[in-house]
């Protein structure tokens, strides 16, 4: 029967799993871990409601319980209907993908989201908006804007979530940024949706100071909840703090992070964040637009290091393009920038060979001191 072989093939994906491979599962596995076995209880317990709704069925070519010409929500118990449309593809066929190339959105970002995304990351103009963003490191920010606020969102992966219509794979974030004489202070929000069935909460904040001779330096501490949208199922935490330095000179500037030092553990294989090292050189605006290059490592990983570089040119003082590539995974990116006065947006393209295009955008307000 369909139902058993979906709730089947959710459940043998996640228990599976090789052994040497839990180190790179996102969080989406531990939490379809429990869903699966919450879908299988569920259709054992229901064989015999199901069974006297598979005979009341018309006869249609694919036997498709979910086809139209089928009045199932007067037979079939609302809960297990809604578990069942969660589960029916797209998701059976992108857990699978998911898991194994280590690409959900959140605790492991594949790409920075906002005014950074057309860069990966790689350029931070440390008196721009790169530098602004509240999702990003205090350090990085030598602004003499007082105070302001950003958004972005972020539609990951067009070709695995694209069939799913509005229940993609989205990500939306929000903050603000205080800067007081010698201290910066950032903090955000962000909220992941995946297909419906997932979702992932966070709240960032970061604090630095140029106290230091020749650097700046800022503390960051994240936390993080996430869980699956079925009736009973558990809800994840995860505590992690971060170190951040920014190291400039007249031309260009140096940034050294220390990411994901887990705080408060899941208590569940796989779904705690690894520790990240980064390390980049950032060239200030010249006749050239900007420059920069990163350099990731995730120590423990098959693949421990990824490359980054970017350019990012004003064609007018106001109008900047933006592109960047990125060896592991492989990424490319476009993007635009654009500041009006106090205000600013930008709009990006990042390109996954196997998982397709995802889109975003950023924006923001600020004001002087």
């Amino acid at each position: 029967m369909r139902f058993e072989w979906v709730s089947r093939i959710l459940f043998l994906n996640v228990h599976t799993w090789p052994a040497k491979r839990k180190r790179e599962s996102s969080p989406l596995g531990e939490c379809f871990t429990t869903a699966a076995a919450k879908l299988d209880a569920c259709v054992k317990r229901s064989s015999a409601t199901l069974c006297a709704v598979k005979s009341s069925m018309r006869d249609t070519p694919n036997d498709d319980p979910f086809e139209s010409n089928w009045n199932h929500k007067n037979m079939v118990n609302p809960k297990i209907h809604d578990i069942f449309r969660v589960f029916l593809s797209p998701i059976t066929l992108t857990v699978y993908i998911l898991l194994s190339v280590n690409s959900i959105a959140g605790l492991r970002d594949p790409f920075p989201p906002g005014f950074s995304m057309g860069t990966l990351g790689s350029i931070i103009d440390e008196k721009g908006a790169s530098g602004r963003e509240p999702w990003t490191s205090a350090a990085f920010c030598a602004d003499s804007a007082g105070f302001g606020f950003a958004l972005s969102g972020t539609s990951y992966y067009g070709s695995v979530s694209g069939s799913a219509g509005k229940d993609g794979i989205s990500q939306a974030m929000g903050g603000g940024w205080y800067i007081r004489k010698h201290l910066v202070c950032k903090a955000s929000i962000a909220h992941l949706n995946a297909f419906g069935a997932y979702f992932e909460q966070s709240g960032f904040i970061s604090i630095g100071s140029d106290f230091f001779p020749l650097a700046r330096l800022s503390l960051e501490a994240t936390g993080f909840r996430f869980g699956v949208h079925i009736p009973d199922s558990p809800v994840r935490t995860i505590g992690e703090g971060g170190v951040s330095l920014w190291v400039p000179w007249s031309w260009a500037a140096i940034s050294l992070r220390l990411q994901h030092l887990v705080l408060e553990t899941a208590q569940s294989d796989g779904t705690d964040p690894t520790f990240t090292i980064r390390c980049g050189i950032h060239t200030m605006q010249n006749s050239f637009g900007g420059q920069g290059a990163l350099v990731t490592v995730l120590p423990g990983e098959p693949k421990p290091v990824c490359f980054t570089i970017g350019e990012e040119y004003f064609i007018t003082p106001a109008i900047a393009f933006n592109a960047a590539f990125s060896n592991n995974p492989l990424l490319i990116s476009f993007g635009m920038a654009f500041s009006l006065g106090r205000s600013g947006a930008a709009v990006a393209l990042v390109n996954h060979p196997v998982l397709g295009w995802s889109q975003g955008f950023g924006a923001e307000y600020f004001r002087k001191k």
